[in-house]
């Protein structure tokens, strides 16, 4: 089975990534508009240190916003995608991984883990590093069927 361009988007962890960017962009370009900067604010360097303050303290506002935000709007998403996925994963399912190093492999769910995350037979090596561990965003539900061809 290959995947389709938007659970490759999911798997890559993108709409978390643009989240967490468009946010504080947002909160950082209010500010700035807000304080109407000219050149006149830079003539005097403890205007100029006000000014990189209030940038500074407006994106750890705007993350923090966001990280608040974040479990409203993305977390439905998420849920969404793992439905679609075929999620929620449990012990014994057939899944193929979507994106990363082990891309495209067909493996056998072996535990849960924390959250909706899943662990799944990669070998010994990625058990002991813990590198078999995946969101039910990066994996995909593989039928009987499906794994034959």
């Amino acid at each position: 089975m290959r995947a389709t361009r938007m659970q490759c988007f999911y798997a890559k962890n993108w709409p978390m990534k643009i989240w967490f960017t468009a946010v504080p962009s947002l909160f950082l370009i209010f500010a700035i508009y807000v304080c109407e900067p000219t050149t006149a604010l830079f003539n005097d360097w403890r205007n100029l240190l006000h000014f990189i303050i209030l940038i500074l303290i407006t994106l750890l506002i705007g993350f923090f916003s966001s990280i608040l935000m974040g479990w409203f709007v993305l977390g439905p998403l998420y849920y969404g995608r793992c439905l679609k996925n075929g999620g929620p994963f449990h012990e014994g399912d057939i899944v193929q991984i979507i994106a990363g190093r082990y891309r495209d492999r067909i493996v056998r769910v072996y535990s849960s883990w924390q959250g909706d995350s899943v662990r799944v037979m990669l070998g010994q090596n990625e058990k002991d590093k813990f590198q078999d561990i995946f969101s039910p965003t990066e994996l995909i539900r593989v039928n009987d069927t499906e794994q034959r061809h």
